[in-house]
């Protein structure tokens, strides 16, 4: 009863394949908060948290996940704790570490990361397992999400210091790539793009990487 709905759309066997998948998400603040949740909700069989950060006050403004009561927290602990409460038919595991030293294999890597050093070790990895790594990012109204099958992307694709993010535009840009994870994992994804998104103009620019 629980994936009822989610049948409806992707039937007996989709559902089944997501149950069978694993996906590694680095990072577990404003982005990744939002793609572990609705992961857990779809039902991906488990879920793989990478993040070194403990939590402060000035994340709560965009990452779900945690309250007042959990600052000074390490944020992998208490998401991992919150996702199986929101589904205990995840299996959820989380490291307290920086992604340059995580080694685990999965079927889809999500970049929730906020440094271009560390999205560049989570792409190698990708890329070490042939494996899909789904993209995003946010700047103020801005945002972008994609997915890529090797590392080369990582050098056209730098961008500036964030300099700010509200929940609604992190949200959005987190629910498309929590979206086209488990898109990958169905197997219906196979090419490269890269979705640009002003959302103060609501305006969405899908460019073709290769």
């Amino acid at each position: 009863m629980r994936y009822e709905r989610n049948i409806r759309v992707l039937g007996e066997e989709g559902q089944k394949r997501l149950r069978e998948s694993s996906v590694l998400i680095a990072g577990v603040g404003g982005l990744g908060s939002f793609v572990a949740t609705e992961l857990a909700l779809t039902g991906v069989g488990t879920l793989i948290l990478v993040d070194k950060d403990t939590i402060e006050l000035s994340n709560l403004n965009r990452q779900i996940l945690y309250t007042e009561k959990d600052i000074g927290k390490r944020k992998v602990e208490i998401a991992v704790r919150r996702l199986r409460d929101i589904n205990p038919e995840v299996r959820v595991r989380g490291f307290h570490k920086d992604i340059r030293e995580i080694n685990e294999k999965a079927d889809v890597y999500v970049d929730c990361l906020d440094n271009w050093e560390a999205r560049t070790a989570l792409a190698c990895l990708a890329e070490k397992y042939e494996k899909p790594l789904v993209h995003g990012g946010v700047d103020s109204y801005n945002g972008q999400v994609g997915v890529f099958f090797s590392k080369d992307w990582i050098a056209s694709k730098k961008g500036k210091q964030v300099s700010g993010n509200i929940a609604p535009v992190v949200g959005l840009v987190a629910s498309l790539q929590s979206f086209i994870t488990v898109q990958c994992l169905l197997g219906n994804i196979n090419e490269e793009f890269l979705v640009l998104i002003n959302a103060e103009t609501f305006e969405f620019r899908k460019v073709r990487v290769k």
